[in-house]
């Protein structure tokens, strides 16, 4: 007999624009069976994708940071959603020049290493205008991966 949970029924109406109804109801899936578990992780990651990509693109301007942007997946009870990371031993400047030093709009370096000659260069985001732009088809697509988890689970 199909077995019906109704808070995380409820939790799947969930229309806020944070992931506190997402995060609640995976909190209550922990029967998912492996099978389950790699098909939600597949269609997050799906949606994130978009985001992925147009972080790449924002990064053009450096051969080395597209190759270290990646993509991954979080479904524990606390964090779940997509993220992107960056590599630092592949792009060790990628994350002065997205910002996240002292969150000012440029940043300052030594001149090939000399120590001596300093200069100020402005900062060229690509992680936080690619999560902004993607959040919507984000938010939507991990909707449907845990709904379709909770199905798969039997929930109603």
């Amino acid at each position: 007999m199909p077995r019906q949970h109704r808070s995380s029924r409820n939790r799947l109406r969930g229309s806020g624009s944070d992931f506190s109804d997402i995060a609640n109801l995976v909190a209550d899936l922990g029967q998912l069976t492996p099978e389950m578990r790699k098909a939600m992780r597949a269609q997050m990651l799906r949606a994130g994708k978009g985001a992925l990509t147009d972080a790449k693109s924002k990064a053009s301007w450096s051969s080395r940071i597209p190759g270290a942007i990646s993509l991954g997946v979080r479904t524990n009870a606390n964090n779940v959603g997509v993220f992107l990371r960056v590599n630092a031993d592949k792009a060790p400047h990628a994350r002065p020049f997205e910002g996240i030093t002292d969150r000012r709009a440029t940043f300052r370096h030594p001149v090939f290493g000399d120590r001596e000659v300093w200069v100020e260069q402005t900062t060229r985001p690509f992680l936080a205008p690619a999560v902004q732009d993607a959040k919507p088809a984000v938010m939507t697509g991990l909707r449907a991966a845990v709904q379709d988890a909770a199905r798969a689970a039997n929930f109603r």
